[in-house]
Formats: C-alpha cells, sequence, structure tokens
C-alpha cells in the first residue's frame, strides 16, 4: 500500500516539478545566450551616441513612432543608399541593435512615418532600429566630425 501510495504522489507531483526545472533551466539558458551575446560582438559593433552611419546599400528597416502617451507604434521603411545616420545614444552591452535618426530627418519623416501618425495629436517623433550586423556591411561608419 506504501508503494501505491508513493507511486500515487509521484505521478501527482511529477508535472509539477518538471514544470518547475524546466522554467528555472529556460530562464538561465536565455540568461546565458544574452552572455554570450555580450561576449561575442566584436567592439567594432559597439556604438556611441553621435556615431554617424551612411547606407551603402538600401535595405529594409523598423522604425518606431514615439507619442506623448504611454504608447509606441511602428513601421517599416526601405533606407536609400546615401542616408547618413546618427545615433541618439550609446549601443546597451549584450543588444543586437542601436537606435538612430537619419540626419534628414523632416524628409525621411514625410516619406516613411505613415501619415496617420504623423498626424495624430499626440504624435511626438520617430526612430529606426539598425541591427549591428549591419555595420560593415550595408551601413559603413563615418568619421567623427571635429
Amino acid at each position: 500500500m506504501k508503494l501505491l501510495l508513493k507511486i500515487f504522489v509521484g505521478i501527482l507531483l511529477a508535472p509539477f516539478v518538471l514544470w518547475i526545472f524546466a522554467n528555472i533551466g529556460l530562464n538561465i539558458w536565455f540568461q546565458g545566450m544574452r552572455m554570450w551575446n555580450y561576449w561575442t560582438v566584436p567592439e567594432s559593433l559597439y556604438v556611441e551616441e553621435g556615431d554617424r552611419f551612411v547606407v551603402v546599400e538600401a535595405f529594409e528597416i523598423g522604425g518606431l513612432t514615439h507619442y506623448n502617451a504611454p504608447f509606441t507604434g511602428g513601421f517599416d521603411a526601405v533606407v536609400p543608399a546615401g542616408t547618413v545616420l546618427r545615433a541618439f545614444g550609446d549601443s546597451v552591452p549584450g543588444a543586437s541593435a542601436f537606435g538612430c535618426v537619419p540626419e534628414n530627418t523632416e524628409e525621411f519623416e514625410q516619406q516613411f512615418v505613415p501619415a496617420d501618425d504623423r498626424l495624430s495629436p499626440k504624435y511626438d517623433a520617430y526612430s529606426l532600429v539598425v541591427p549591428l550586423k549591419e555595420i560593415g556591411k550595408r551601413i559603413q561608419r563615418l568619421e567623427a566630425e571635429e
């Protein structure tokens, strides 16, 4: 009888115990992957506020629309070759992308940010999110301005 009770309790608790180990294990795995990305991103891909890049090959990019409200929207755009992008902050260690805006902000905004967003009374600004892996491929770092 004791053996049957142990088996019954084991069957009842097994899914719960497996769920706990799976979640803790996944959390540890994700933390490890974030640290792996931090260790493996070359220093040449780090971006500092004010860094400038020129687009050498047009590519699709994600954009964010910012509002004077607790909301952020998004859009896709094909950034044309020759566009100069300026980073508005330092890249975060372990991140796979950085935020920037084109130097021709108003022209770009008129061409790519959806009119519904631009004309909203709470619309504030937009920004672009560029994958770090594009540095040296589709975008080239420009020399710092003196």
